[in-house]
């Protein structure tokens, strides 16, 4: 039988992901962390989660940054497999 994580290591492993991304993460990352998409919902009305676009979220108590939608449009620019499909200059 295979054992389920705890939410507090759910959370912890989609925190990680999205500490190198400004607190950005995209819906596949949160499925990856273990959180199924039909959850993902949850997430935002609970209000730990803001959505800004379609499957890609910020978590709600991340600091702030400069340039925060240079992160989006990379996250936005992945492919299927996860990979950046775009550039981003000045």
């Amino acid at each position: 039988m295979k054992k389920r994580q705890s939410t507090h290591k759910i959370n912890r492993k989609l925190f990680l992901m999205a500490d190198t991304q400004m607190g950005y993460f995209t819906a596949k990352q949160a499925v990856k962390a273990g959180i199924p998409d039909s959850n993902h919902g949850y997430y935002v009305n609970a209000g730990q989660w803001e959505k800004e676009m379609r499957g890609i979220y910020r978590l709600t108590n991340y600091p702030i940054s400069d340039q925060e939608e240079l992160m989006i449009w990379y996250l936005w620019s992945q492919g299927r497999d996860g990979t950046p499909k775009g550039t981003l200059s000045h």
